[in-house]
């Protein structure tokens, strides 16, 4: 656990990090995450295009 590189060492539970560390460890855990940025640009615009029809 790398806890001595957060800006605010005591935002998180040790349990909540050691389960965050679990839940991103998996192989293709990350993958949702990174596709979302990916998208970001392609998001945006249907949002832009949803606002302008209301």
């Amino acid at each position: 656990m790398i806890v001595s590189r957060s800006h605010n060492r005591d935002g998180l539970a040790p349990e909540a990090v050691d389960a965050y560390v679990r839940a991103f460890s998996r192989p293709g855990a990350l993958r949702a995450g990174f596709g979302d940025y990916r998208a970001h640009e392609r998001d945006l615009a249907l949002d832009d295009e949803d606002a302008a029809a209301g």
